[in-house]
Order: structure tokens, then C-alpha cells, then sequence
């Protein structure tokens, strides 16, 4: 009698068993299916953007994506974050925040105030020499501003007056958007925007003193690609 007790009793924890397995597992699919889905690419802020910050979010395996941004033509470091899609909702998880973006009906990433991430087809890339243009102040004074773009992401930088010539520098730089970010050893940046209408680097206006003539050159101006003959 003991023994047919047992039986029974041993059935029905082995049945109880499956049962909180086969529900466990169930849940576990249900929640893998409603925060497994990846997003693919480089996604960035809309050109002429509404807002000041620019942001680009690269997604990759694993529910990783790179995350940077920039305020002002001020750009900063790319980090890794987390994120997770929530049905329509997308969690980017950078540090001391989390932000929550909408899934278009056009595929694009709306981000409310920080504007709206669409997602880059092919990329940008930059190649070649891009001078000071001929209408260029300073040029017409014997000035030459040169950019050398290299592969790897790198750059030779040289900038020469009559009366001053400066080591070629060789920073790296980042194309975010329209954007182009040079990172140099020293730690500095500058950001140029790539024009619609000629393609050129477009640094700023020359700055200039109050008599009308080039202070120097830390607004850089246009520099646009060397058409070769």
C-alpha cells in the first residue's frame, strides 16, 4: 500500500515537473521572441537636422551598437552600448541614460527631441586631395591648405604661408552624416561639413580682423577636391 502511494505520488511530481518545464520554456521563447530582434547598420540625424545634436548609431551582433554624437560641430567619443527592441520601441542604453526611440513606418529611428535616425545606404567615403579653391584669400596671397585623405581613416594635414610653413600633421577622421570629424594626436578636433552643391569640406568662413583682411587661420574655410588633368 505504501509502495502503490509512492508510485502515485512520484508520477504526479514527474508530471507536475514537465508541466513547469514545458511553461518555463514557453515563457523563455515568448520573452527571447519580444527582445531577441536586432536592428542591422549605420543609422545617423537627418541632413539640416532641426536640432543642434547630430547622432549616428551603428548596430551590431549581439544586441551591441556604437553610439556617438555631437553638439555644435563638437563631437564626442564613440562607445559601445547595449540596446533592445521593444516591439516598436528601441532602448539605447548609453551611460547614466537610456534612450527611447520609435520604429517609423519608413524604417527611420525618431527620437522625439533629439531628432530622427535614418538608416545610411552605401556610406560616405572621401578620397583624394582637397585644396583651398582659387578664390580663396589667403590663396591669392601664396597661402596652400591641403588635405590628403589615406586610407585606414587617416589624413595628411599641411598648411603654408609665405613666411610660415607648419609640419604636416596626420590625423584620423570619422564621417558622421554630412559631417567629417579630424582627430588629431594633440587631442583637438575640427569638424568640416560636406556641401551638397560641389561637394567640398566647408571648415567655416575665413576668420578676418576689423580691417577686413585674414586674422589667421583657425577658421579654415573651403577646401574642395582636386579635379586631376
Amino acid at each position: 500500500m505504501e509502495t502503490k502511494m509512492m508510485t502515485t505520488s512520484n508520477k504526479n511530481f514527474g508530471t507536475t515537473s514537465r508541466c513547469a518545464l514545458t511553461v518555463a520554456l514557453v515563457i523563455a521563447a515568448l520573452l527571447m521572441a519580444a527582445c531577441g530582434t536586432e536592428l542591422h547598420g549605420k543609422y545617423s540625424s537627418l541632413e539640416r537636422s532641426n536640432t543642434a545634436m547630430n547622432i549616428e548609431i551603428e548596430f551590431k551582433p549581439g544586441n551591441k551598437a556604437n553610439y556617438n554624437y555631437g553638439v555644435m560641430g563638437l563631437r564626442g567619443p564613440t562607445t559601445e552600448v547595449d540596446y533592445e527592441v521593444r516591439g516598436k520601441e528601441v532602448l539605447i542604453k548609453i551611460p547614466q541614460s537610456t534612450l527611447v526611440g520609435t520604429i517609423t513606418d519608413d524604417g527611420c529611428l525618431d527620437f522625439s527631441s533629439f531628432g530622427k535616425l535614418c538608416k545610411q545606404v552605401g556610406g560616405r567615403t572621401l578620397s583624394g586631395t582637397y585644396l583651398w579653391p582659387k578664390q580663396n584669400v589667403l590663396a591669392r596671397n601664396g597661402g596652400h591648405f591641403q588635405i590628403e585623405f589615406k586610407s585606414g581613416n587617416k589624413a595628411n594635414w599641411s598648411f603654408s604661408l609665405p613666411q610660415f610653413q607648419q609640419p604636416t600633421l596626420e590625423p584620423t577622421y570619422e564621417i558622421h552624416g554630412e559631417e567629417v570629424t579630424f582627430r588629431f594626436p594633440n587631442a583637438t578636433t575640427k569638424v568640416a561639413t560636406i556641401t551638397d552643391d560641389d561637394g567640398c569640406l566647408d571648415f567655416g568662413d575665413i576668420a578676418r580682423s576689423a580691417d577686413g583682411h585674414p586674422s589667421g587661420y583657425s577658421d579654415i574655410g573651403k577646401l574642395c577636391k582636386q579635379i586631376k588633368k
